[in-house]
């Protein structure tokens, strides 16, 4: 089912396979399953089963839950590094290493 450029190699072979899965899905599913289940378990979706928002006219949600991140605080940051030798030490080896390259 797939054409003779993704039969190359293994990259060919990923790469025609997604855009199969994505562009002739019912196809695809139809012809080899067992690949269809495969990417559908990589990719994390089922293009079958999931309205596309663009050629829908659908609104695009995102699923992951959004969260505040922590408020930015520089003295919280300096007790980290001064808490351990460990700490201050690859503070110390990072910030050889940075002066080192940029200067």
């Amino acid at each position: 089912m797939l054409r003779n450029y993704a039969y190359g190699n293994l990259y060919e072979f990923f790469a025609v396979s997604v855009e199969y899965f994505f562009e002739k899905s019912r196809a695809l599913q139809a012809a080899a399953p067992q690949l269809y289940m495969e990417l559908e378990r990589l990719l994390r979706l089922d293009p079958l089963n999931y309205p596309d928002p663009i050629i829908h006219h659908l609104p695009v949600h995102f699923s992951f839950a959004t969260h505040s991140a922590s408020k930015y605080n520089p003295i919280d940051l300096l007790k980290k590094i001064f808490e351990s030798p460990k700490n201050f030490l690859c503070f110390i080896a990072g910030s050889v290493c940075w002066w080192v390259e940029y200067i």
